[in-house]
């Protein structure tokens, strides 16, 4: 588990897990966030801030719930997981997934993503007057 630098009243000592802890979470989401925007700089860029934080909680939370559920199968037996936190890990887990496929962090995300924004460089490779010509073309009001 992530400890964080400051803990007031001790509140570590009563954390299970840490997925429900916003100071164990927000400590583990900008653990994430470091190693993301150092493996993907582009992703430092204002434009993508909301989404890269809002993954990195969701990971962080996905990363929590695993470790203390694969902990306590490890150490104690699979029947002292608790019910409901294998069902909140497969939830979390799924969670980062779609959001690393919305991101493109996924192969077929970055292919979508590529295939989107190559479509979207062509239209800017283009400029509006050459866009103007082929619509009147298109129309048969233009030269040909």
């Amino acid at each position: 588990m992530v400890t964080p630098k400051i803990d007031p009243k001790g509140i570590l000592k009563r954390v299970e897990h840490g997925a429900q802890s916003d100071m164990v979470l927000s400590a583990k989401a900008v653990e994430i966030e470091t190693k993301l925007l150092a493996a993907r700089p582009y992703l430092d860029d204002p434009a993508f801030t909301d989404s890269v934080r809002l993954y990195c909680r969701a990971k962080a939370r996905s990363e929590l719930l695993h470790t203390h559920v694969m902990t306590v199968s490890t150490e104690l037996g699979v029947e002292e997981v608790r019910p409901y936190l294998w069902t909140e890990a497969s939830r979390a887990e799924a969670n980062a997934f779609a959001m690393a496929k919305e991101l493109g962090f996924t192969p077929l995300g970055y292919a979508q993503l590529m295939k989107e924004m190559g479509w979207a460089e062509q239209l800017r490779k283009d400029n509006l007057k050459n866009l103007a010509e082929a619509g009147a073309r298109l129309r048969g009001i233009g030269p040909s």
